[in-house]
């Protein structure tokens, strides 16, 4: 039976899936879990995680008709390219495609037109719901704005092409864009995935003049960051575990991540890298006051709350995915818990693949200089004895 609380996945498909490279091995999948991706209202993907090798595939239940085209207005190339995806997506595939403002403008610019049946308009409110796929051309910066910004609870699937600096949940290269989009769209095919889980964060602010309680609520992808800012002193929290008192954190701040943050903020603040399949929280202290306060993997189910400890002096900053979003005040407390929402993206290979190269391209993890070949002590005997011809000579 399944703990109160988790989803209740039970659909199973007995297939395997394939990524979006020639050649990839098809794996079976094995006791999988299932869910249904809902966006505006519409059941858009059944998505299966495999319970043994953690990796996710997904299937369209209908064929995406509406793309929405988002593009890094800091990246050149993201910019020049954003008028010919377009075409692309109208012209060869009959799609329809809602982007910002200035991409539509682009476009007209660049003499891209619209079939009868098809559209290419700006995206606002109206039309928001309509969308069935989201099409991300830059960095992991325009992904987290994606996320927060343009949507907020439940997000289309993402294919994200890697057009900015760093790149770490874009798996795909962009001279590859056209070849993978005509397999994105298709609906025979089981596509691997990337499943992102967030966390949910719930902010109390107590009114000082009624002490009246607002509530305000927001969806996280990578972290949530409690800080001193420009304050010269610590920050005090205390951080409750399901009502439990789990410590009181005196350092310059602490980060609460996700598996897909625990590469960001956590991981400079030397915490661990997670796998994005792992269901978890991570409590990493920033800077502590205490040689001994050493991060912490949570499982998802619990409920963190985090409020200025009672003998504080002051609150603290609170940035939610690089955002600001004001400070944590002395009769404020947080709420933060896993969310029922996540955030599902095509994978290049696999999710555990694209991670692993990520890992290893972004970051260079453990790259260390090369150890010497050969026998070791053969290299010194030889060294000695080449010194002592050197010296009878």
């Amino acid at each position: 039976m399944r703990s109160a609380g988790r989803r209740a996945w039970g659909w199973v498909w007995r297939r395997g899936f394939a990524g979006h490279e020639e050649g990839r091995p098809v794996r079976e999948t094995v006791g999988a879990s299932s869910f249904e991706l809902q966006f505006g209202g519409r059941k858009l993907m059944r998505v299966e995680t495999d319970a043994v090798h953690g990796d996710s595939a997904m299937r369209w239940l209908v064929r995406p008709r509406c793309v929405l085209l988002m593009r890094s207005h800091a990246s050149e190339q993201a910019l020049a390219a954003a008028p010919g995806v377009a075409r692309f997506l109208l012209d060869e595939l009959a799609l329809r495609v809602l982007s910002d403002f200035d991409t539509v403008a682009d476009c007209h610019a660049a003499a891209v037109r619209a079939r009868s049946d098809v559209a290419l308009r700006v995206l606002d409110a109206r039309n928001r719901a309509e969308v069935d796929l989201v099409v991300c051309l830059g960095g992991d910066g325009l992904l987290l704005h994606i996320c927060a910004s343009v949507f907020g609870e439940q997000v289309p699937p993402i294919v994200a092409f890697n057009l900015g600096s760093l790149g770490f949940m874009n798996p795909f290269e962009f001279p590859q864009l056209r070849p993978v989009l005509r397999r994105v769209v298709s609906t025979d095919v089981l596509h691997s995935a990337t499943v992102r889980s967030r966390l949910s964060l719930s902010i109390a602010r107590r009114n000082g003049s009624d002490d009246s309680v607002t509530a305000e609520r927001h969806q996280v992808l990578n972290d949530i960051v409690l800080e001193r800012g420009v304050d010269p002193g610590l920050s005090n929290l205390e951080v409750f575990c399901d009502d439990v008192l789990l410590t009181q954190v005196q350092a310059d701040g602490v980060v609460v991540a996700s598996p897909t943050g625990s590469t960001a903020y956590s991981l400079s603040a030397s915490g661990s890298m997670c796998h994005p399949a792992v269901r978890a929280m991570l409590l990493t202290p920033i800077c502590p006051h205490s040689l001994s306060f050493r991060p912490v993997v949570l499982p998802e189910a619990c409920c963190l709350t985090i409020r200025a400890a009672a003998h504080a002096r002051r609150g603290a900053a609170l940035r939610v995915d690089g955002r600001s979003v004001g400070k944590l005040a002395r009769h404020d407390s947080l709420l933060v818990r896993s969310s029922a929402d996540p955030v599902v993206c095509f994978a290049r290979r696999s999710a555990s693949a694209d991670w692993y190269a990520s890992v290893r391209k972004c970051l260079h993890w453990n790259e260390t200089a090369a150890e010497l070949p050969g026998d070791i002590d053969t290299l010194l005997d030889d060294s000695f004895r080449y010194a002592r011809v050197r010296a009878s000579d």
